[in-house]
């Protein structure tokens, strides 16, 4: 590798890092905001870890285009503005060397985004959605305090007079439904344990009565009871935002779409898994093409090239994802459309700039331009 392969890397790579790092730090702060009850609730430091670690590797995985592209402009930009691309080119090497590495490096962020919207995004979103899960039916559990009406879950009310040395609940309050009647109990004491995997709360009451409150009252006395109330529903409605096809495997999208057995949205998952690393492919070769052909002369110029065409790929893959919920397209159009359109501007606007440029030429050579 020649010192000028060496230098851009160096530059590409280090733009990129920084790009990762700056996203990396918002989402936290964003998402921390967003997700404030539910994460104040964590009993620990290492599950509020572990939630963020699998929240960001998603993120790892879309920022790796936008940081591509800004590390491509920014280089460029910063080459021609430092009047290294002009000796360079006076030292013989063409635009069309120069993009050389920085195609190589797109090739090895091509792989690794394969390999991220194959297999670990589709992971990671698993295991985050089971930690979240497992902080929520915790924070669910820690609501539940002396002296105080609480709500568990939609359906069922606790209280308890206070709490012993050990943690037990003194002088306790439970009202549920189940079979079309309300269960009513009062009890001397109860201890309340988390079943995190379950997501249940397992109860051992003592020394109380339990009243049926259906057509006719009913009352039992008892000395031990054991109760296990599911927090499934309360969990799922405080922290399922996303949906079950981004958490399948893709092995098994693929299984369902090969045998037709796969929804629409289950066909647009894969379609859209596939289309990632073969869309960063075509926007890194027209990125490298767009800011290594087309002589930037300020960095700024180039960097608000490089947004500008992030944003416009987005802007066209939300707008397929609309078309496609509305029925307009087909799960592999809503995948590729995006890419093709992007294609198609992305060489109008470099055959005009082309043009423009030899326009300027001829001008410049007192050539009549009109």
């Amino acid at each position: 590798m020649n010192p000028v392969d060496i230098h851009m890397t160096r530059a590409i790579v280090r733009w990129c890092a920084i790009v990762q790092v700056c996203i990396s730090l918002m989402f936290i702060i964003t998402q921390s905001a967003r997700l404030a009850p539910v994460l104040a609730a964590s009993p620990s430091g290492a599950q509020l870890f572990l939630v963020i670690r699998h929240a960001l590797i998603p993120v790892w995985s879309w920022t790796l285009l936008p940081s591509f592209i800004l590390a491509v402009f920014i280089v460029s930009g910063a080459m021609v503005a430092q009047g290294e691309q002009t000796a360079l080119h006076g030292a013989g090497i063409s635009p069309w060397r120069l993009s050389r590495q920085p195609l190589i490096i797109g090739g090895v962020f091509v792989a690794i985004s394969a390999w991220m919207a194959l297999s670990a995004v589709p992971a990671a979103q698993r295991k985050f959605k089971q930690a979240l899960q497992q902080m929520v039916a915790g924070g669910i559990a820690d609501t539940l305090v002396p002296g105080t009406f609480v709500q568990p879950t939609d359906d069922v009310l606790f209280f308890a007079d206070g709490k012993d040395a050990e943690g037990r609940f003194q002088g306790v309050y439970m009202e549920y439904p189940e079979e079309r009647a309300v269960r009513i109990l009062v009890a001397e004491s109860a201890e309340i344990t988390l079943a995190a995997p379950r997501h249940r709360l397992n109860i051992a009451v003592r020394n109380g009565e339990l009243f049926f409150a259906g057509n006719q009252l009913t009352v039992f006395s008892f000395e031990k009871l054991h109760l296990s109330l599911s927090l499934k529903k309360a969990v799922a409605t405080r922290s399922d935002f996303l949906p079950e096809t981004a958490l399948a495997s893709s092995h098994r999208l693929l299984r369902k779409t090969a045998a037709g057995k796969a929804s629409r949205m289950e066909s647009f998952e894969i379609h859209r898994r596939i289309a990632q690393p073969v869309g960063f492919a075509l926007i890194a070769i027209l990125s490298v093409v767009l800011a290594f052909l087309i002589p930037w002369q300020h960095r700024y110029a180039a960097m608000g090239a490089g947004i500008a065409l992030f944003v416009l790929s987005q802007t066209l893959t939300r707008g397929a994802q609309a078309w496609l919920h509305a029925g307009i397209l087909s799960p592999l159009s809503a995948a590729t459309c995006p890419f093709l359109l992007l294609l198609l501007t992305a060489v109008v606007g470099y055959a005009g700039m082309a043009l423009k440029n030899q326009l300027n030429s001829l001008c410049k050579n007192k050539v009549s331009c009109r």
